[in-house]
């Protein structure tokens, strides 16, 4: 029965990377090209994160206990990547085991573009309980902020179209609704933004022509526009005993409703809440 499991896993992770463009020979060249860059991991997981020679792709280490979890939901993931084409969950191309040990590497895409260099980088969970960047992590060439260090960069927020805001969170509601039905909690909004110029804040449609695919216009409210790149990533933390009791720890020492470990369903309500009113504002653009 898991042989058989396992065979249809594969004919669906092919799928998957025919409904997302990936083309077999460049899914090959992705593998086996080498050097892979080993990218600095702001997470607190402990896995190791692999980019392609080519960009295109993303590998990590998957525990044991995350492999068995990305199993049991596999099937519901899958469907929903098919009838939600615009989902914001990472989109598992495939799943390798490393030989002797009990880890598994996992490819995913790559969110972030690969031709021009971001100016900000934010891991946002919708916690302010020490979501604040370590100097630690300041001092690379290319930090990951978190969501402390979001509302002081954007104290208004950044703004989208009307429409686009509206897609934008349906989209991502659907993606929280699947999380939170498995259990799942401590994934984060990974997002990338470029600066392109100061501008009106008329929005010419033009501009997604000058940046590579995925890009979301938006700008400040200071007329600044942007090119964001986003995408919801660590999503295989189930909120099982271990997690219960960090959350009662931690509720000891400072608000409970504050720190990032929660129950599935509050978890996905402040995530959601954060992110449409803290991260992204409308503005009418008719």
């Amino acid at each position: 029965m898991q042989a058989q499991f396992n065979s249809i896993m594969q004919t669906q992770f092919e799928s998957i990377r025919n409904l997302f463009g990936v083309q077999p020979g460049d899914y090959l060249v992705s593998l086996t090209d080498t050097p892979h860059e080993v990218l600095e991991n702001p997470g607190a997981s402990g896995s190791i994160l692999f980019l392609t020679e080519n960009k295109r792709c993303i590998m990590k280490t998957v525990q044991k206990k995350e492999k068995a979890l990305l199993t049991e939901l596999f099937q519901e993931y899958y469907n929903n990547l098919v009838q939600n084409p615009k989902t914001l969950l990472p989109k598992y191309f495939d799943c390798y085991p490393c030989k002797n040990r009990k880890i598994t590497l996992s490819v995913m895409n790559n969110i972030f573009p690969t031709s021009i260099q971001l100016h900000q980088k934010f891991d946002l969970k919708g916690s302010t309980y020490k979501r604040k960047v370590s100097k630690k992590e300041t001092s690379k060439k290319s930090p990951t902020y978190k969501d402390l260090d979001f509302m002081k960069k954007h104290p208004e927020g950044i703004f989208l179209e009307n429409k686009t805001y509206d897609i934008l969170f349906e989209t991502m509601e659907k993606d929280c609704k699947l999380l939170e039905s498995f259990k799942i909690i401590d994934y984060s909004l990974l997002l990338g933004v470029y600066f392109v110029r100061s501008d009106s804040t008329a929005l010419d449609r033009n501009d997604a022509n000058d940046f590579p695919s995925g890009a979301t216009l938006a700008w400040t409210k200071n007329g600044d526009r942007l090119a964001l790149y986003m995408g919801i990533i660590d999503i295989l933390q189930k909120y099982d005993a271990k997690k219960k009791m960090e959350h009662c720890l931690k509720s000891v020492i400072t608000d409970g409703k504050a720190v990032s470990v929660q129950n599935p369903k509050i978890y996905s309500e402040r995530f959601l809440e954060f992110i449409k009113t803290k991260v992204f504002k409308k503005i009418n653009t008719s």
